[in-house]
């Protein structure tokens, strides 16, 4: 028998928002079950499910779309899909209008960032988790094999790390970058439904982590962080990086918390540094994420 049903990743939509810069996206049913062997037995005679908590993981480039859709505490994402292209045999990918690729949908979600990671040579990338909500009506998850899907011409959200400057200067030698969220989500399960029905962040403890190659970083082991910057550079299209004074960046800040230098390895001696944030009243956030602004030196 021949392989006819061939699919790849196509894209994931949040209400009119199409996400098509991707890495990779899973799509998990998370599925509760018991299994029953019974005593002095060897084989199971008994399997139900008793609950599942599905969700869409995905990685995408697309920093300036994902950041104003989910903020940093996450947001009602309302009817979510995820799109396979269907491939044929001999001829390729099937025309984005045609009826014959798939789909899975979820009525109600709440989705949200985890982390941010660049590096001065690849591109920026966001992660994010949406989870499926039931809404009282549909399934859960629907699967569709009759799918037409969104069409795009343009691919156009390129980051990659620029200068991390820490108490007004650039650091020498940087070359990644890791902003941790760590969302704590409530997503009870004290109630009787198959399917869950509530999700929402309770709390940000958001943490940055990257490496430098400059031995002073060490002089700051242990200071208190008064003004820390993280720049993602806007790449243009058939050129080079934006101008630093032109309004397409992205840059991170945050004016509260403490440098840990973690540790020192490696013939190039980099050390790798973390940064605990802090918020400075429980209202004011402990970082910030602008988009479509210049890059900073100090």
């Amino acid at each position: 028998m021949s392989a006819t049903n061939q699919f790849q990743l196509y894209a994931v939509k949040s209400g009119s928002t199409v996400i098509h810069q991707l890495a990779d996206a899973t799509l998990s049913r998370n599925v509760q079950e018991i299994v029953e062997t019974p005593v002095g037995g060897v084989l199971p005679l008994f399997t139900g499910e008793v609950g599942q908590r599905p969700d869409l993981t995905f990685s995408s480039h697309q920093l300036k779309t994902l950041v104003t859709l989910l903020g940093l505490l996450g947001a009602n994402t309302g009817i979510v899909k995820l799109f396979g292209r269907k491939i044929t045999n001999k001829t390729g990918s099937a025309a984005i209008a045609s009826t014959t690729h798939a789909s899975w949908t979820s009525a109600a979600s709440m989705g949200y960032l985890t982390t941010i990671t660049a590096s001065n040579r690849g591109r920026a990338s966001a992660n994010v988790r949406k989870v499926f909500l039931y809404d009282g009506t549909n399934a859960t998850i629907v699967y569709s094999g009759s799918a037409s899907l969104d069409s795009y011409t343009s691919a156009l959200e390129q980051y990659i790390l620029g200068g991390i400057v820490l108490a007004g200067s650039v650091l020498d030698g940087t070359n990644d970058f890791t902003l941790n969220l760590n969302p704590q989500v409530l997503e009870p399960e004290d109630d009787f439904q198959y399917d869950p029905t509530f999700c929402a962040i309770t709390k940000i403890e958001p943490t940055i982590e990257f490496s430098t190659s400059d031995p002073s970083i060490w002089s700051s082991n242990g200071a208190a962080v008064t003004n820390l910057k993280v720049n993602l550079l806007a790449v243009k299209k058939n050129g080079q990086r934006e101008l630093d004074a032109d309004a397409k960046h992205i840059v991170i800040a945050s004016t509260l918390g403490q440098v840990r230098c973690q540790s020192i390895g490696g013939t190039k001696q980099m050390t790798r540094v973390f940064v605990r944030l802090l918020s400075s009243d429980n209202s004011v956030s402990p970082v910030t994420i602008t988009t479509d602004t210049a890059a900073v030196a100090s």
